[in-house]
């Protein structure tokens, strides 16, 4: 009897449905105040991503260490309106085809450019002319200090965005 009820039990819960799914912040730009509401919802067009990447003047060249060795070195001006908090690269090499991630975790506030990042690099072939960026990963702080999440794909020039 008890085992019956048991299954009847489980049976109810798979059957009900239950979604038990993440919960997503939604900011509608509107609302000044520290409350925000938690609900389930896909980002609309009105919290559309910003196109930041286009905001930004970014630049890599490579640079000898002391040891002789090459460092690939980034920097960036945030020309944008939200600040920076990190942003990661991904970088392809098309001398040797081969793909890396070169990141910075400083706070860039707009208009000012970021301290050098740099990644050592082992192969001594490369040309700077041959370093094209795959993807952008940028998180930002809106003027609320609302934290956002930007996913962009050079190649299809496509925005992601993720709230954070």
């Amino acid at each position: 009897m008890k085992k019956t009820i048991l299954v009847m039990i489980i049976m109810v819960c798979i059957l009900s449905g239950c979604d038990y799914g993440p919960e997503v912040e939604k900011y509608d730009g509107k609302n000044t105040d520290a409350t925000t509401t938690t609900e389930k919802t896909e980002v609309t067009e009105k919290e559309k991503a910003p196109e930041i990447y286009n905001d930004l003047e970014v630049k890599f060249e490579l640079k000898k260490t002391s040891y002789g060795s090459n460092n690939l070195v980034g920097i960036y001006k945030n020309n944008s309106e939200y600040a920076i908090t990190k942003i990661e690269f991904k970088v392809i090499f098309k001398d040797n085809n081969t793909t890396e991630y070169i990141d910075s975790s400083e706070t860039v506030l707009p208009g000012e450019t970021s301290p050098e990042f740099d990644f050592s690099l082992i192969d001594d072939d490369i040309k700077e002319s041959a370093i094209e960026v795959l993807e952008a990963r940028i998180e930002i702080k809106d003027k609320d200090g609302n934290e956002r999440y930007i996913l962009y794909d050079n190649k299809l020039k496509i925005h992601e965005y993720t709230i954070i």
